[in-house]
């Protein structure tokens, strides 16, 4: 079978809508106006760093520095990065005295990552 033959198949040529598949997705995506919410966080994990940084702080909490050291980067550039990543409230911090220290913010994005993760490694088996 040649690709336009295959293209072909996939056209809908039946003009018929299909009410209730179309009524129920609409109930389903008028629920959530968070598209756009939904929308930047994938896009703040679209960068390898701050995937890279939500990497590391799923196996530990840990400081800038050593976030700079574990990434081989400048502390400017990991702060910059947490700074995008605490505006979309994927991380939070506390502090310790001098120290500040980041982890991720809850269950939530260990749950994406993991997911992600699981689906980058099925797809390369």
């Amino acid at each position: 079978m040649d690709e336009q033959e295959g293209n072909k198949q996939l056209i809908c040529s039946d003009e018929t809508i299909h009410n209730d598949i179309v009524d129920y997705v609409e109930s389903v995506l008028n629920v959530s106006e968070d598209y756009n919410t939904i929308s930047e966080i994938f896009k703040v994990l679209g960068n390898p760093t701050r995937l890279k940084i939500v990497r590391i702080l799923r196996e530990a909490e840990v400081c800038v520095h050593d976030l700079a050291h574990l990434l081989s980067v400048e502390q400017s550039i990991v702060s910059n990065h947490l700074k995008v990543l605490k505006r979309t409230n994927l991380v939070k911090y506390r502090r310790d005295g001098k120290i500040v220290y980041y982890q991720l913010a809850d269950h939530h994005v260990v749950e994406i990552l993991d997911l992600a993760f699981q689906h980058a490694s099925e797809g390369t088996s």
